[in-house]
């Protein structure tokens, strides 16, 4: 008989928390000038945190509508000269970093999520990740969306400084963990930045 894990019992609770967090996620702002102004104040906490001018490049999820909007940061990125790199999705397990050539060369990709066309990866070294999540804890851990595609991803960037994204409500106290989630090193929501001590930041991870 098979005995039940921490990582399995990691996993049923992380399937049990993912529509809830979507729930609340939905209905956290009455207005949508609420999220709006919410949005605006994460992204300037952002730039402010993770200058353009001193970034060369930077990967930055491109946002569902439920996400905090990303655009604003695409574009601030992509004219200050950095190379901004945006998620690709290949199959049901990977997830390239495609460089962004401006908002007419992507399409609504396998999520319905604006992807680039090209599958071309980017092979130089990334600075700095900006990552997305249902929900994280002030200590780095993230709740993603099940498909994996960000925690195989970041295991192969060791040096990038790794930003998750998310709004006021969704941090919690704690979260489930399995060993093959990934960490990250601050969480910039629209009232605060975070650092997470979550990993030893090795001087090369550093801009």
């Amino acid at each position: 008989m098979k005995t039940t894990t921490d990582s399995d019992a990691a996993a049923v609770e992380k399937g049990r928390l993912r529509p809830l967090l979507r729930a609340n996620r939905s209905g956290a702002f009455a207005h949508a000038t609420a999220k709006a102004d919410a949005e605006y104040a994460l992204q300037s906490k952002v730039l402010a945190f993770q200058p353009a001018a001193q970034t060369s490049a930077i990967f930055i999820f491109l946002a569902a509508p439920e996400e905090t909007a990303t655009a604003r940061l695409v574009n601030a990125y992509h004219h200050a000269g950095a190379v901004v790199l945006v998620p690709r999705l290949l199959g049901r397990t990977r997830m390239l970093a495609v460089s962004y050539t401006g908002w007419q060369d992507l399409a609504p990709g396998a999520l319905g999520i604006l992807a680039p066309q090209s599958t071309t990866e980017y092979l130089g070294q990334v600075d700095c990740v900006l990552v997305p999540g249902l929900a994280y804890t002030p200590a780095g851990r993230r709740l993603g969306y099940g498909g994996g595609y960000y925690d195989r991803w970041l295991a192969l960037q060791p040096t990038a400084r790794r930003i998750g994204l998310c709004f006021e409500h969704q941090l919690l106290e704690d979260l489930p963990n399995q060993p093959h989630d990934e960490v990250v090193d601050y969480v910039i929501t629209e009232k605060r930045v975070l650092t997470t001590h979550a990993r030893i930041i090795t001087s090369e991870s550093q801009i």
